[in-house]
């Protein structure tokens, strides 16, 4: 029997090639080499999911994986051609796993033993959520739901983050189905009855359970929609058993539950009935971000918290160039990477900032927003999905203006916001001379990369100077030892290799 398995991803820079390589293991154990085929598609991806792809393609010869790429988003649209292609092989069995999970070794086996039976049309696999150490609220209740799910009645339809199908076959309306699991469900209940769909209680996989209440409500959204579209679109649909489109809640069972279950369950309960309002809200104000498919944010990290370098310079000196190669090398490494150019922390400081910057506002109001960079980014950085965030500049550049400036109230200020701010794995410094400086900037400004005036940045030399040797003594003071590097000297590529050898050995990895 041939075996086709496919994931499509859209933007896991952060856990594919986990996935990939517990995909691969579970496969190789219960499947010889000829037996399966591996289909992967990229659907709309932004980050650096695809590089990230084909490096581990060409680090794994022997498993013949046929890449797919996608512009534009839609998982049930990378399922099509999955399963198009997979029937020119042959194949009729599928598997398909998302792309931000971790599958046990025997999963492939046990869902292929549990789908022997000619009634078993589809067979999904139990997820685990992996135990974050500190837990919000909303995220225990629904590890509870998902470990122990006590008060509920029995699930019914198929779960889509690891299921066998044999009988795949999501038409095309409109609009389009964009989840792929409730549509099978329903079309299996539907033609074969809920004997067709099996859990494979020995068949695991591990994943990031969502820890945010946007995360939720964009699931509860995804989900409703996808219901009503079925239900208007499908009429037979609407005489499924009302347990088999959901669970149901046994009410009788809350008494015999312990006083901690039952506040668990009570976080859940009020969760859903916020969602429930903001959704009827939300469609009373026709908003067309209800209809769209949002993906679950937190339930994608597979980092506490990513490392964080900095790249710090003034005005022309090789930052962003710098950037770019060290991100390059994280890639071909296989290590998922970004870098955030501005404020690490919240979109409204950036907003403000952003706003007292273009409209020129009094410089004493300036001066009170501009102090407050770098406050709260110990919280916010962490929410980055990468597992190595490359910063380019920093609050102390900032701090170095105020100072050099002789900002009073920016100085003040500064002293008292420095204990909030997030501290950086490793610092690399580059600077060049004056000069230098000036004529890349006059460069750019040719070549339409820079707007701004070579007579604001680079008006006085002297204070320009000032600046720079204040900027390196506030960042020795923070306790950082400072790798200083001349760009007019050393080339950026070789500046990356020399970051990224001092990260290998601060972080214990070998060559890749």
């Amino acid at each position: 029997m041939k075996i086709a398995i496919g994931i499509c991803a859209r933007n896991e820079e952060s856990s594919i090639i986990a996935t990939l390589d517990s995909v691969r293991d579970s496969a190789q154990d219960a499947l010889t080499v000829s037996g399966w085929h591996f289909f992967v598609c990229t659907n709309g991806c932004t980050d650096n999911t695809l590089p990230l792809l084909k490096i581990w393609i060409q680090a794994n010869p022997q498993v013949k994986t046929m890449l797919i790429e996608f512009e534009k988003a839609n998982l049930v649209e990378g399922q099509r051609e999955i399963v198009k292609r997979a029937r020119r092989e042959g194949v009729t069995t599928i598997i398909f796993f998302d792309a931000d999970i971790l599958v046990e070794k025997e999963c492939v086996f046990e869902l292929l033993l549990a789908a022997r039976s000619d009634s078993a049309k589809a067979v999904y696999a139990v997820s685990v959520p992996i135990q974050r150490e500190k837990q919000t609220l909303l995220e225990s209740a629904l590890n509870q739901y998902d470990l122990t799910p006590t008060i509920f009645s029995p699930r019914k339809h198929l779960h889509g983050r690891a299921f066998l199908i044999k009988d795949w076959n999501i038409p095309n309306t409109n609009p389009p189905l964009l989840a792929d699991d409730i549509f099978l469900s329903f079309d299996l209940l539907k033609k074969y009855g809920p004997r067709s769909i099996v859990k494979a209680d020995n068949a695991r996989v591990h994943f990031h359970q969502i820890s945010s209440y946007k995360d939720f409500y964009n699931a509860y959204c995804r989900r409703k929609n996808e219901i009503r579209k079925c239900m208007t679109l499908f009429a037979h649909f609407q005489s499924l058993p009302s347990d088999q489109v959901n669970k149901h809640i046994l009410w009788g069972k809350l008494a015999h539950e312990s006083f901690r279950r039952d506040f668990f369950w009570t976080v859940l309960f009020t969760a859903r009935f916020i969602a429930k309002i903001n959704f009827f809200l939300d469609s009373l104000r026709v908003s067309p971000d209800i209809t769209e498919w949002k993906p679950t944010l937190s339930s994608k990290k597979t980092v506490e918290k990513p490392v964080l370098i900095l790249i710090e310079g003034l005005d022309c000196s090789g930052k962003k160039t710098t950037a770019k190669s060290l991100q390059g090398m994280f890639i071909q490494a296989g290590i998922p990477c970004g870098i955030n150019t501005g404020p690490l922390n919240s979109k409204t400081y950036r907003f403000l900032s952003r706003l007292v910057s273009v409209y020129r506002f009094p410089n004493f109001l300036r001066s009170i927003v501009y102090s407050f960079d770098g406050v709260g980014e110990k919280y916010w950085y962490k929410n980055f999905q990468s597992h190595v965030v490359i910063q380019i500049s920093s609050p102390y550049r900032n701090w170095a203006y105020a100072y050099a400036n002789n900002s009073r109230l920016r100085v003040f200020l500064i002293k008292y916001v420095q204990k909030y701010i997030t501290l950086y794995d490793q610092v690399c410094y580059l600077t060049a001379p004056y000069e230098v400086r000036v004529q890349r900037h006059n460069a750019q400004v040719a070549l339409g990369q820079n707007r701004d005036r070579a007579q604001d940045r680079f008006a006085n030399e002297e204070k320009f100077m000032k600046m720079e040797y204040i900027l390196k003594k506030l960042l020795a003071e923070g306790g950082y030892i400072i790798n200083d590097f001349d760009t007019s000297i050393n080339n950026s590529e070789d500046i990356a290799k020399r970051l990224f050898e001092d990260y290998k050995i601060k972080n214990l990895i070998g060559n890749k």
